[in-house]
C-alpha cells in the first residue's frame, strides 16, 4: 500500500513552485466572478427586498456610502449591483471573500450562495502576481512560468 495523496499533491502535482501560485477562491478579486454569477447577484440584489438589505445596504455595508448617490440613477438599463460591484472593484483589495462576509452581515444568504456557488475554488496564477490585488484580473494574461 502506497502513500496517501494530499489535495496539494492533485492540484499542484506535487510541485512547490505550483503551489505557491495556488490563490483559494476567497482570495481572489472581485472581478474573477463570472458573468453568470455576477448577473445572478445583480438579479438578486437589485430587486427592493421587504427589509431594505438590498444594493443600497450592501453599498453602505462595504464602506461605499458616498457613493450610493453616484450608484443610484434610477432603474435604468444598468443594474445598481452592478455599478456597486465595479466600484467597488476598483479597490485591489475587493475580494470574493470580503463580498461573501459582506452579504452574511447583510443577512443575505441567499446571494451569498449564489456567489460561493458560482466562483472558483481556486486558481492557479502567474509567477508575478500578488496574492490579492491584479493576481486574477480577467485582463491581465495568466503564465504558468
Amino acid at each position: 500500500p502506497g502513500t496517501q495523496e494530499t489535495l496539494t499533491d492533485l492540484l499542484c502535482f506535487g510541485s512547490s513552485e505550483v503551489q505557491s501560485m495556488l490563490v483559494a477562491g476567497p482570495d481572489l478579486h472581485v472581478s474573477s466572478m463570472s458573468t453568470v454569477t455576477r448577473q445572478s447577484l445583480c438579479q438578486l440584489l437589485d430587486a427592493p427586498h421587504p427589509m431594505g438589505k438590498d444594493w443600497c445596504m450592501l453599498a453602505v455595508q462595504m464602506g461605499l456610502i458616498d457613493k450610493v448617490p453616484k450608484l443610484d440613477v434610477g432603474a435604468g438599463s444598468y443594474s445598481q449591483t452592478a455599478r456597486l460591484l465595479d466600484e467597488w472593484a476598483n479597490d485591489s483589495i475587493s475580494t470574493i471573500g470580503k463580498l461573501v462576509t459582506a452579504l452574511h452581515s447583510l443577512g443575505r444568504e441567499d446571494a451569498a450562495d449564489i456567489l460561493l456557488s458560482g466562483c472558483s475554488l481556486y486558481r492557479i496564477t502567474g509567477p508575478e502576481h500578488e496574492m490579492c490585488g491584479q493576481e486574477d484580473r480577467p485582463d491581465r494574461p495568466h503564465n504558468l512560468g
